[in-house]
Order: C-alpha cells, then structure tokens, then sequence
C-alpha cells in the first residue's frame, strides 16, 4: 500500500513514514496497556479517543509543516 501511493503521487515518502510510526506506536501502547485476556470491549473508547487525538495531532504537525 506504501508503494502504490507513492507511485500514484497521493503522497509523499514522509506521509507515509508518519503513518506507519504512528500505526506502530499505538499498537505498541495498546500491547502494554490491554493485558492478555481482558475484554477489549471495556478499553474500546478510550483506544478510539486516543487514536483521534493522536491522528489530529500528527496531521496538524504535517499539514503546518507545509505552510509558507
């Protein structure tokens, strides 16, 4: 998917490192966080809360990056 968004010039390499560092980095928080066999129905909103936040940032960070 990397590499049929940059042949399509949909994005540049760096969307694409942010991406995936921010994919990586909340899996690797909700491995630490959620303990093995416990519901992940109780831990669903605040997984989605932090996902949205986390996803505003980095694309506020991106998106100003571009600004003159």
């Amino acid at each position: 998917m990397i590499l049929s968004t940059l042949f399509a010039r949909q994005h540049v390499i760096v969307d694409e490192i942010y991406g995936f560092l921010l994919a990586y980095g909340a899996g690797w928080i909700a491995e630490k966080k959620i303990k093995v066999g416990e519901r992940i129905e109780k831990y669903l909103p605040a997984r989605v809360v932090f996902t949205v936040v986390l996803a505003t940032i980095v694309v506020v960070f991106i998106i100003t990056g571009y600004l003159p």
